[in-house]
């Protein structure tokens, strides 16, 4: 670990203050926003895609000032626009990860549209994790009987939307850290599964298997991202060594984010074919037999497929750590913010000043109304 220096303590003040204001901003315009919800939930998601969209130029500010770096982007550049509507996958290293990704959402102009599927204890953070519910953030408790409904009600609700939407999820599950990686190896030899990948760990296609089908016919992008970290080699972990603190506070981050983009159909992916005329409904209305085998083998179609994109995912930065590059000509995007960034920003941090006891002078009506107070 670090020596901590003054250069520490300053970005852990700068880092503290500027997440916990802009949060805070985040959550009072939100909440004042509410009223939008008597009009039509639209136009609320609208408003709320508007603070996304400021708060990925947070993110971006705060990169550029705790710690610069680069993207080196190859393969389908092409695959996240302005109106995308998409479901995007990643391999999933560090936890900055969700913060180079969401740079990588404000290169493509989407940095408004974001929803990222994450551990249900992030929820429970002070004002941050109100924030995020704001956003419709996935929080999942690792037990799918409990996560099914909640994801379904989001994911649905954002498709009747028909606003832009990237869904962000690591199929992986977890931080790829030697624990983890020997628990996947241990979950492999005991499922049989010939995978045996060294730089990424077995997904987990649960999750993503239900987004694409509850999606459907409506989003019908899948774009997988594969990220790989300058200035390690195959023998280190990412994790340990780009931990938070290192990245903000030390500024010893990656100086370069490398960031391999593939797009998919969803349409043409094992396991979603379109159902045959042989497939039937009981007169109940409730799955037969033959639709539950019917859809337990589209599933596991799609599983091994998900399997066999991890390896290459894994070839790929087994490529990368031996030549330091997903693939010639990258274009590189650095990551420093614009002048509508600074703007956008300013605004929020100023917006605190007058929403604050906007909502207190609020709060006292039904006080009135009911004790004359």
């Amino acid at each position: 670990m670090p020596v901590a220096t003054p250069r520490f303590y300053v970005a852990l003040v700068v880092f503290a203050v500027l997440n916990l204001w802009i949060a805070t901003s985040v959550l009072l315009s939100g909440t004042l926003a509410l009223v939008l919800l008597f009009h039509s939930h639209r136009a609320y998601r609208e408003f709320i895609q508007i603070l996304e969209k400021g708060f990925g130029s947070h993110v971006v500010i705060l990169t550029y000032l705790l710690s610069p770096a680069d993207l080196l982007l190859t393969g389908d550049l092409d695959a996240l626009t302005p109106r995308t509507r998409s479901i995007i996958m990643a391999n999933h290293q560090i936890y900055p990860d969700w913060l180079y990704l969401w740079s990588l959402a404000w290169w493509a102009g989407i940095h408004g549209t974001i929803k990222i599927i994450l551990m249900e204890p992030l929820k429970y953070i002070p004002i941050v994790g109100m924030g995020m519910q704001l956003f419709e953030f996935i929080f999942m408790k690792r037990k799918w009987a409990l996560d099914r409904d909640n994801m379904s009600k989001i994911l649905r609700t954002a498709k009747a939307d028909n606003l832009p939407l990237s869904l962000l999820i690591f199929p992986e599950g977890t931080l790829n850290t030697p624990n983890n990686k020997a628990t996947s190896e241990a979950y492999a030899k005991k499922m049989d599964l010939s995978e045996k990948p060294e730089f990424v760990l077995l997904p987990k296609s649960t999750g993503l298997h239900f987004s694409c089908e509850t999606l459907l016919p409506e989003i019908t992008t899948l774009v997988d991202v594969t990220v790989g970290y300058s200035g390690l080699t195959k023998d280190q972990v990412a994790y340990d060594e780009y931990l938070v603190e290192n990245v903000f506070f030390h500024g010893k981050g990656p100086k370069q984010v490398h960031m391999h983009i593939r797009k998919f159909d969803i349409r043409t992916l094992p396991g979603f074919a379109p159902a045959t005329d042989g497939i039937s409904q009981s007169k109940e209305g409730s799955a037969t037999d033959g639709d539950q085998d019917e859809g337990t083998r589209q599933k596991e179609e799609f599983n091994v497929w998900l399997r066999k994109e991890f390896m290459y995912k894994d070839s790929l930065m087994g490529q990368f750590y031996s030549t330091g590059k997903f693939a010639d000509n990258p274009k590189r995007v650095s990551i420093v913010p614009t002048i509508q960034d600074w703007v956008s920003v300013g605004i929020m941090f100023l917006s605190v000043f007058y929403t604050f006891p906007l909502l207190l002078w609020l709060a006292r009506i039904p006080l009135y109304l009911l004790f004359g107070i």
